[in-house]
């Protein structure tokens, strides 16, 4: 059996003045063998779109959304450098109802 190890994860975002909302995470597994990982980002939303980029794991993430009635689809690239050496595209749908 593997043994996942618990983790702690502390968030903030700002939604400034201008339509896009900044957000930093920092999360440390709890176990003394594990470095601390940070996150940031950027998310503007105009509409029915969001357009997303951070940093994760020193790699770049960027992503988007499109969103209408109850419905939002959303892509995300994420370049993880640790794990392969290939990228990782995401595709989401999800409802609200």
């Amino acid at each position: 059996m593997e043994r996942v190890h618990p983790k702690f994860r502390l968030g903030l975002a700002y939604q400034s003045l201008n339509p896009g909302t900044f957000a930093i995470d920092i999360s440390q597994t709890l176990k003394s063998s594990y470095a601390p990982e940070v996150s940031a980002g950027y998310e503007l939303v105009t509409g029915a779109l969001s357009f997303r980029v951070g940093a994760a794991d020193g790699g770049l993430t960027a992503g988007a959304g499109f969103a209408i009635d109850h419905a939002r689809v959303d892509y995300a690239y994420i370049s993880q450098r640790t794990l392969s050496t290939s990228n990782v595209h995401r595709i989401s749908l999800s409802g609200t109802w």
